[in-house]
């Protein structure tokens, strides 16, 4: 299969490195050109544990130099999303599909209106990876890919492209109810995301304290009722499972907390922000999601996430 990965990131380079290790025809596209000149040179290197893999990638920054592909997967951050639906036009053939397995939700509604639904496709990834340094990934945690169609069917082209990953050792699933996934993913950021990048702290500490973990259930709640509203039925149990995820995940650095301490933009208007949004054309009332939401709006661009308590 001939893929396209937009987004060099860590999700984009771990991607892009098993797919090309399965034996897939994969070029990983980025908007940085310093970065697709080392991924073509070099290579990304990708550890486990006390083990590591280097692999050679094609890379550009030019969409036009790739052509038609059979796979579009974007993995871009959510403020660059725009940005990579802009360069679809000349990887799209008759029969190209695009997937999204980005954090958050309002994607697949922005991909739907560049590329019409028919090629449309959405899911979820709970690997769970961070780059060391460009070209150098670690992958914290293996998951599941969970993709689908928008209206729920199952197709055969969903179904080779879960075979692809699974394939690549990146446990493909066909989900029939694809949105209830991408909730279930978006309320456990919820929960984890903007507390660990206010406190500046690993995802096992919300469980340490009280308080912490008051906040971190409230907002859950508060997503869930939200979902309900919008007419998607959740994981009753999302706020015991956000929990687990917290501790088996109690050494990680979120997400968003990486993206403050690295001064890059945050995907915070897609994850709790998106509740808010959500919450207010429905009428439900989220007001921790909503202080959450204007806080790491005032510290995104600081030169690092500063802590709020004195954790440590």
């Amino acid at each position: 299969m001939r893929i396209a990965v937009i987004g060099a990131g860590a999700m984009g380079s771990l991607y892009a490195g098993f797919l090309t290790l399965a034996g897939q025809d994969v070029w990983v596209i980025d908007t940085k050109d310093t970065l697709a000149t080392r991924l073509s040179e070099t290579g990304v290197m990708i550890a486990e544990g006390n083990d590591s893999i280097s692999l050679k990638i094609q890379a550009t920054t030019c969409a036009a130099e790739v052509g038609p592909v059979d796979l579009v997967i974007i993995l871009v951050k959510a403020p660059a999303t725009k940005r990579a639906l802009a360069s679809l036009p000349p990887l799209l053939a008759d029969h190209t599909v695009v997937l999204s397995l980005q954090n958050g939700i309002g994607h697949q509604e922005l991909i739907r209106n560049a590329v019409g639904a028919k090629r449309t496709l959405v899911g979820t990834t709970s690997f769970g990876a961070a780059v060391i340094e460009p070209g150098y990934i670690r992958l914290s945690g293996r998951g599941t890919t969970l993709i689908g169609e928008l209206d729920g069917t199952v197709t055969p082209r969903v179904t080779a492209i879960a075979e692809v990953f699974t394939q690549a050792g990146l446990h493909g699933l066909v989900s029939s109810d694809v949105q209830q996934a991408i909730w279930n993913k978006l309320l456990v950021n919820v929960g984890i995301n903007a507390l660990t990048a206010l406190l500046a702290v690993p995802n096992g500490v919300l469980l340490e304290r009280p308080e912490l973990l008051s906040l971190m259930e409230k907002a859950v709640q508060e997503g869930q009722a939200v979902a309900l509203a919008s007419g998607v039925t959740t994981d009753p149990q999302i706020v015991e499972r956000t929990k687990e995820i917290a501790f088996r995940t109690g050494a990680n650095l979120s997400s968003m907390y990486q993206d403050i301490k690295g001064r890059r933009p945050t995907e915070i208007e897609m994850i709790n922000g998106a509740i808010v949004a959500f919450g207010q054309a429905n009428g439900v009332p989220t007001p921790v999601n909503q202080v959450l939401t204007h806080l790491v709006r005032a510290f995104a661009g600081k030169s690092q996430a500063v802590g709020i308590l004195p954790l440590r």
